[in-house]
């Protein structure tokens, strides 16, 4: 189990690839792993990470007023991955479910607008680990394959909640841990992970005769996480 802090800068761009607006900050959280030992080079890796924090908005309203605003967020992370161990070297292929509930705060100049993304797909990573002693060193990295959908809340606006099917994105990341033995079953464990990901801009959607369409989004993230970890 870890628990730590990821900051976020998440930037949507229009048609012509200028900035519409970002979002930015850390968002504080947890994580809890789990390693089933499936013989001497097959291990089957389960994740879970959850985060909840509030992050500042600076972009635009629909009619192209400046909007600088407040953004709720909550993160869910799902990874599950069948992992092949080479010595110190291990491949690993599964799939992962992410979910993203986005929750923009009304201000003088705009109403709120509730957003909730779905994706999932593919995972594709490669690790190496080393053992000094007491010690132990590992540095991983991913890509993955994202398919999804979006659900707009426009109940506000007297409408209902419009679904976009995002195009395919991807992700990729990058691992650091780093953990020392505490005793035969337990080790104290520090993370830094670094990550991208990166949707095209969708198709539109009618809507009550307006067209909906969610923008093309990068978005940059990175974490510092420290924790207790148990070996069965």
């Amino acid at each position: 189990m870890l628990i730590g802090n990821e900051r976020w800068l998440y930037r949507e761009y229009s048609e012509f690839n200028s900035e519409r607006n970002r979002e930015q900050g850390w968002l504080s959280g947890f994580e809890a792993a789990l390693l089933l030992d499936l013989g001497q080079q097959h291990k089957i890796h389960l994740l879970y990470a959850f985060q909840d924090d509030p992050l500042e908005y600076d972009g635009f309203t629909q009619s192209g007023n400046p909007l600088q605003t407040i953004t709720d967020e909550v993160t869910y992370k799902n990874i599950a991955t069948w992992r092949y161990y080479f010595d110190s070297v291990y491949l690993g292929f599964g799939g992962q479910y992410q979910a993203w509930d986005r929750e923009i705060r009304a201000t003088n100049e705009s109403s709120h607008l509730n957003e909730y993304y779905r994706w999932f797909g593919p995972v594709l990573e490669v690790g190496w680990i080393k053992q000094y002693q007491r010690i132990k060193l590992e540095v991983a990295g991913s890509v993955a394959s994202l398919n999804g959908d979006l659900v707009v809340d426009l109940t506000h606006a007297g409408l209902n909640k419009p679904k976009l099917y995002l195009r395919k994105g991807y992700e990729i990341g990058a691992v650091l841990k780093l953990s020392y033995q505490l005793s035969e079953q337990w080790a104290l464990q520090v993370k830094h992970n670094q990550g991208y990901r990166y949707f095209p801009r969708t198709d539109p959607v009618i809507v009550s005769s307006r067209s909906l369409v969610e923008p093309k989004s990068k978005n940059y993230f990175q974490g510092y996480w420290a924790g207790l970890n148990y070996q069965f």
